[in-house]
């Protein structure tokens, strides 16, 4: 008989808690087709880290875990890509004709491993983080409460 995933659904997040404390720094600008590279730290919170990009059109994809990176607990100060698979992910614009485009990568550090993450919508993504009316690199910290279950981080950044 197969075993149930062990971990928690996206829908369970919720009620479990948001707390924003991830440190996340990366340019605010990238040029077409520069490779583009962030940190991550989650300071003294450890778990099971997801890194989501939305896209303008609001689709979302997953960047970490992925086929070079197995999920695993972390915890600490990491570089992307480099210590997630190595992949080669470069600035792209989805408007033809626009100036710039506006790309939001979302880092969640959960107590428990997420089963349905690959299904995560812009909705749920949405729910989890902070607002923000800013353009260019936005980085929220805050104190951690010992209940909460997910910490989220925001890097948002143009493509030009």
């Amino acid at each position: 008989k197969p075993q149930a995933p062990i971990g928690m659904k996206l829908a369970d997040l919720k009620a479990a808690g948001v707390v924003v404390n991830l440190g996340v720094k990366a340019k605010s600008e990238y040029k077409v087709n520069e490779p583009i590279q962030f940190s991550v730290d989650t300071g003294n919170a450890e778990g099971y880290l997801y890194i989501v990009y939305l896209d303008n059109n609001g689709e979302t994809g997953l960047l970490y875990p992925n086929a070079k990176a197995p999920e695993a607990e972390m915890g600490g100060a990491y570089m992307f890509p480099r210590d997630f698979g190595g992949m080669d992910i470069r600035a792209t614009k989805d408007c033809t004709d626009c100036k710039e485009d506006k790309t939001t990568v979302y880092v969640l550090l959960s107590k428990e491993s997420i089963v349905d993450i690959k299904d995560i919508t812009k909705d749920e993504l949405l729910s989890f983080a902070p607002s923000s009316q800013s353009k260019g690199l936005k980085m929220d910290l805050s104190d951690a409460g010992p209940n909460k279950n997910l910490n989220v981080g925001v890097i948002e950044f143009v493509v030009k």
